[in-house]
């Protein structure tokens, strides 16, 4: 009885040290091949920005900022505008991911 006990034992152990090498194999290939397919998705939109241009958008913008009286300036920056714009814009950005989100993982 006891020899069936010990082989229940070792074969239990055995699985469960071949389960932990499967997944000590498996990760890091997952993580790979994670590591690859995103580093393909950021170079597209690294050149499809890089092909829009924001760059002259920006300073066309910011020229407008700095056209403004001075004590209008500081009066903005009192009243944390630039802060509230950042503020708005990342709740914007957060909304817009997070409709991507299909209703029917979000709604249980």
């Amino acid at each position: 009885m006891q020899a069936l006990i010990d082989f229940i034992n070792n074969f239990w152990e055995s699985c469960k040290n071949f389960i932990n090498w499967i997944f000590e194999l498996l990760i890091p290939v997952l993580a790979k091949v994670f590591q690859f397919i995103m580093d393909i998705v950021f170079r597209v939109v690294k050149e499809f920005l890089s092909a829009l241009d924001f760059g002259s958008y920006g300073l066309s913008y910011a020229s407008h900022w700095l056209s403004l009286p001075d004590q209008l300036i500081y009066l903005l920056n009192a009243c944390m505008v630039p802060q509230a714009l950042t503020l708005l814009a990342g709740a914007y950005t957060l909304r817009f991911v997070l409709n991507l989100i299909p209703a029917s993982f979000t709604r249980v």
